[in-house]
């Protein structure tokens, strides 16, 4: 929270220190002339260097800080909120003919939805979506593709914040199709 106690409204400011240390791997290619693959993996190490104000690290316990003497940085090491550590997905698709076909998953790994959560082992669920699609290309200039995305309706969150006094919640797309047609000239 903002540390001006002239500030009643209770402004969030963004302050401290964070670092995230990751890999990210990705392959793409053709097992065969009709059969595509693209995959991915991201692995992701976050921290709060300093999760106070330089104010409040130097007054622990002022107005709107939220630390004290005892413990002055009190998230200190946690991982950042919403950061999944391990992150991937695989998409392939296979022509014939005039028609394509494609299968997908995206896979995300539990995630902290606060830094304070981090201490009390509070996560939010991984989870894994799955998504198809079939398109059609009736001639040179016209095709149609439909997409189905979250083929199990997974309830899944994007982002989460919860504490003592609100919280929200994004979940991610319930089960959808879309049907695309595609016209060049």
């Amino acid at each position: 929270p903002d540390p001006d106690p002239a500030n009643v409204a209770g402004v969030q400011v963004l302050d401290g220190r964070s670092r995230v240390d990751g890999l990210a791997l990705g392959a793409a290619g053709r097992i065969t002339d009709q059969w595509s693959i693209f995959a991915n993996y991201t692995w992701l190490d976050s921290e709060l260097e300093q999760s106070v104000s330089n104010f409040c690290l130097a007054n622990p316990g002022a107005t709107g800080c939220n630390n004290s003497a005892a413990d002055p940085d009190p998230g200190k090491g946690d991982p950042l909120p919403n950061v999944p550590e391990h992150s991937a997905s695989l998409w392939t698709t296979y022509a014939l003919s005039a028609w394509t076909f494609g299968y997908g998953a995206t896979y995300q790994g539990a995630f902290h939805p606060t830094a304070a959560n981090a201490a009390s082992n509070i996560e939010t669920p991984s989870y894994v979506v799955h998504n198809a699609m079939v398109g059609y290309q009736l001639n040179e200039r016209f095709g149609l593709q439909l997409n189905l995305r979250n083929l199990t309706d997974k309830l899944y969150f994007h982002s989460i914040r919860n504490n003592a006094s609100n919280g929200w919640a994004i979940p991610g797309d319930g089960r959808s199709a879309v049907l695309t047609a595609t016209f060049r000239f």
